[in-house]
């Protein structure tokens, strides 16, 4: 029997190109929005993290994920259970949420007891429903829909009002954006005053818009209306430029600034990203549609769309990863129809979408054992959209022949 010629395989220049390729197709395959399950049908309010877990306010009480959102499970007692909850968001070690009818509801540990704090130690009174709740300054507010705001101090403390300065108490919405507390009072954008805890509103600045929700960049503050689209002020808020090119309707339900991108969820127009190299916005619907995404939130590489009425999509926005460690592996010489050593290396990869297909060249098998079944093929399937596989790699030549070739 004749040895074969001594040859190597070796990734070097040409498995680049080929990881580049793959990569280039991965990141075009994320660019597609996935249903969880879990939460389907259902309208989607708000999102926050409460421990390792993600956590969601919906029309049918509180849900939870342990996947990083891929599957949701309704959780809590039967004091949220079935409620329509407003807002949530997680106040120390507490996770706090504000239900349609009226109060708001707190747990602590893993979630199954809820305590009513319209009758607890926080005295939180008010029977209008909190339309939404956040953190500022140490602080948790309450922006209800015809009592004003509430202030806590502490988790487990009172609540009190801080309405001075409203000419009104129907307060659609409250938002965090660069250090300053804004509340979206029907019309205009209220700034308040922590000092004297009072409200103003600034002359003539939005304050014949209907207001729905904002956000904010290291430089910018933005804010989402409900007919006249999107404004930007670079001021904190004094002034307000329009900015709704391309922007398929005016009516914002949701918008975020995620340190990277802005993104709008739209009525009955999905979602939109901002591009400023051309000054205008582009549509991300894809295969999501014009569904109304009235909520959206980011967390590990992934855009959320909470809809009104059909769940929750996701959109790996991160752009996928893949390495090789070694990047290149030399064998001595075989005989013909005769197996090699075995060796390995380590395939690594991050938000992933799809499979990934292991395609070993010409007179080599790979395996995902070392004792395990070889083949010229393997897929590989992502674990919350990441792999860490060790693959086993033999020499199997078929004939007298120099072999070299990339695994990819």
């Amino acid at each position: 029997m004749k040895k074969s010629l001594r040859w190597m395989v070796c990734w070097s220049h040409s498995i680049l190109v080929l990881m580049l390729a793959f990569l280039l197709s991965a990141q075009a395959q994320s660019q597609v929005w996935q249903q969880s399950s879990g939460a389907t049908n259902l309208a989607i309010e708000e999102f926050t993290v409460f421990g390792a877990s993600l956590v969601l306010g919906t029309s049918d009480g509180v849900y939870r994920s342990n996947d990083n959102g891929a599957s949701w499970q309704a959780f809590g007692d039967a004091q949220i259970r079935g409620k329509y909850v407003n807002t949530i968001l997680t106040f120390g070690s507490r996770l706090f949420a504000a239900t349609n009818d009226g109060g708001i509801n707190l747990t602590d540990g893993d979630g199954s007891i809820w305590t009513d704090q319209n009758r607890g130690s926080m005295s939180f009174n008010s029977s209008a429903p909190v339309r939404r709740m956040v953190v500022f300054n140490g602080a948790l507010y309450a922006g209800t829909l015809g009592a004003g705001v509430y202030k806590n101090t502490t988790s487990d403390g009172a609540f009190r009002e801080v309405n001075q300065g409203f000419t009104t108490t129907t307060v659609v919405g409250l938002a965090v954006c660069r250090g300053i507390l804004f509340a979206m009072l029907g019309r205009g954008i209220w700034q308040f005053n922590e000092t004297n805890s009072t409200w103003r509103l600034p002359t003539n600045v939005l304050s014949g818009d209907l207001v729905r929700a904002m956000t904010s960049s290291n430089d910018m503050i933005f804010a989402g209306t409900d007919e006249k689209g999107v404004y930007r002020s670079t001021d904190n808020g004094a002034t307000w430029q329009a900015m709704n090119n391309q922007l398929s309707n005016r009516q914002v339900r949701a918008i975020l600034h995620d340190g990277n991108a802005l993104y709008v969820g739209l009525d009955s127009g999905g979602v939109f990203r901002y591009n400023p190299d051309i000054s205008a916005w582009e549509s991300m619907s894809m295969n999501l549609g014009n569904k109304t995404v009235q909520s959206l939130f980011s967390h590990n590489g992934i855009l959320f769309a909470g809809t009104k009425g059909n769940g929750v999509y996701f959109l790996r926005t991160a752009t996928p990863t893949l390495s090789a460690n070694p990047n290149e592996l030399r064998f001595e010489d075989v005989f013909v129809d005769s197996l090699s050593a075995t060796q390995r290396y380590t395939l690594t990869a991050s938000n992933l979408t799809a499979l990934v297909t292991v395609s070993a060249p010409s007179g080599f098998q790979i395996a995902t054992a070392q004792n395990g079944t070889f083949s010229s093929v393997l897929s590989l399937l992502p674990n919350n959209g990441s792999i860490n596989q060790t693959i086993f790699v033999r020499f199997a030549p078929t004939a007298v022949r120099a072999f070299s070739g990339n695994i990819v």
